[in-house]
């Protein structure tokens, strides 16, 4: 019959104290913040822009991004409705 060395108890024990608050901390995450990213205009290339600034942004915070172009998206008044922050990037003239 094998032992088990005195060591491994305590080498549980201290995993668990280690373990533990991470098991809390993941359970405890939320759902990302949902995005509208609306951007355009003459001045700057918002096509390329825009897929940089949103993914290093998310990289910072816990946010999904829609992106869309032009003022036209403004256009309907419950265009904000469905999200819970806008992120605004224009410049016209």
């Amino acid at each position: 019959m094998r032992t088990i060395p005195k060591a491994l108890p305590s080498t549980f024990a201290i995993l668990a104290i280690f373990l533990l608050p991470l098991s809390t901390q993941a359970a405890e995450i939320k759902p990302p913040l949902k995005a509208l990213f609306v951007t355009g205009g003459g001045y700057h290339d918002y096509k390329k822009l825009a897929p940089f600034l949103t993914s290093n942004l998310a990289q910072l915070v816990n946010v999904t991004f829609d992106v869309k172009f032009g003022l036209e998206a403004l256009r309907d008044p419950k265009f904000a409705d469905s999200y819970d922050a806008i992120v605004y990037d224009m410049c016209d003239d």
